[in-house]
């Protein structure tokens, strides 16, 4: 079992490190480094709600601020731990596919849990990134003191193997690495390496993969979510031979996360394959129906749904994050729209990073990243705003 810990970025020169055959990047910045961070006046002025509406309820937008936001930062996650919220993201670091996953934690609790105001994310003391990562990490608190993040993909037999390994690991696969929170300040987390959780052999864990030729490459961003006594990963299905029909596939573990069982394909009447249907992943949380009085899963997802293309514009179909609710975690409701989001390529740029009830009222409230970064479209300037309305979602 390997460790090591969170490290501050402070240098201009990137040095690897050997410890125990784990790979560490240190990289470092001075104050006067050239890295083009979001300011946050940048960021506070983005959030108007134009373009969210839900089932015609006014939707209240706020701004959340990320101290020191990168450009390249996506694949965000907000995880509630030891009573504290922390944000959790990826960051492109050089060439040649290697990431960091950049940890912040909230100003305070309060701030994630009131109904309106801002949110402010920002280091505890330094900057905390987990370098050697893989691209597309899933964060999940366990018994509320430890933080587990899984990531990887498995491209063995792929010219591109080695950089898309385990998290933390020269094995392919999807890995889990783990951190005691006791101390709420990242830089003091040690992580530990659990190795490889599964890899991408469909005749082993009954993954579903059409692109690849029966070796799952896992190429989204993952959502791990707990519901009814276990934990469910939900991870990419690409349907379609030449690319495209990109969907989702869920697999559940009774142990925590240490072992998955078979995957099976996410149900979801209205949606047509053989269309241009481009969804990048599914967000998965919890909430509490107010109506049924019990729990139940929503899954925000970014991408576009029954497109039919003209060139580079979308002739038909919908584009921007959809809403779905399942009771079971496999069949979903038909998906609605609830944000438009700009297109390049049928890759959208707004990605859901949180959902969460509000505390003491009737309403729901979730963060999105805006303007991320996509192929065909550099976004320069991305910024995360936080939605909410009253009643429920469904």
């Amino acid at each position: 079992m390997r460790r090591t810990r969170s490290h501050a970025l402070v240098g201009f020169c990137p040095v690897v490190l050997h410890l125990h055959k784990l790979y560490v990047l240190l990289v470092v910045f001075s104050n006067s480094s050239s890295t083009a961070f979001q300011s946050s006046k940048d960021q506070v002025s983005k959030c108007d709600g134009e373009d969210i509406s839900y089932l015609g309820r006014k939707v209240n937008a706020e701004p959340v601020v990320v101290e020191d936001l990168a450009p390249s930062e996506r694949y965000s996650s907000v995880v509630k731990c030891r009573g504290e919220y922390f944000l959790v993201s990826r960051k492109d670091l050089i060439k040649d596919n290697i990431w960091s996953t950049v940890v912040r934690k909230a100003e305070s609790p309060e701030q994630m849990e009131r109904p309106d105001g801002l949110v402010r994310f920002r280091f505890p003391s330094e900057p905390v990134e987990l370098i050697r990562n893989a691209h597309n990490n899933a964060p999940i608190c366990i018994e509320n003191h430890t933080l587990q993040i899984l990531g990887g993909q498995d491209r063995n037999g792929t010219h591109h193997s080695k950089p898309w390994n385990g998290i933390f690991t020269q094995t392919s696969g999807v890995g889990r690495v783990t951190a005691d929170i006791t101390d709420l300040n990242p830089n003091e987390w040690e992580w530990e390496d659990r190795g490889i959780v599964f890899d991408g052999d469909s005749k082993k864990n009954n993954c579903f993969e059409v692109f690849n030729k029966g070796t799952c490459l896992f190429d989204g961003k993952f959502s791990l979510v707990r519901y009814r006594g276990q934990l469910l990963i939900y991870g990419r299905a690409n349907m379609k031979v030449g690319g495209g029909g990109r969907w989702a596939q869920v697999a559940k573990s009774s142990d925590g996360g240490k072992t998955f069982g078979h995957f099976e394909l996410v149900k979801m009447p209205g949606v047509d394959l053989d269309k241009n249907t481009n969804f990048y992943f599914f967000f998965v949380e919890p909430f509490f129906d107010h109506r049924t009085k019990t729990q139940r899963l929503v899954a925000l997802i970014p991408g576009v749904l029954n497109g039919v293309m003209a060139g580079e514009r979308l002739k038909s179909g919908t584009a921007g994050i959809h809403m779905s609710v399942s009771d079971d975690g496999i069949h979903f409701s038909p998906p609605s729209l609830i944000m438009t989001s700009f297109l390049s390529k049928v890759r959208t740029s707004d990605y859901p990073v949180s959902v969460s009830d509000l505390l003491g009222r009737r309403g729901v409230s979730f963060i999105v990243q805006r303007n991320v970064q996509i192929l065909g479209a550099q976004n320069k300037h991305t910024y995360f705003c936080r939605y909410s309305f009253q009643g429920t979602w469904g």
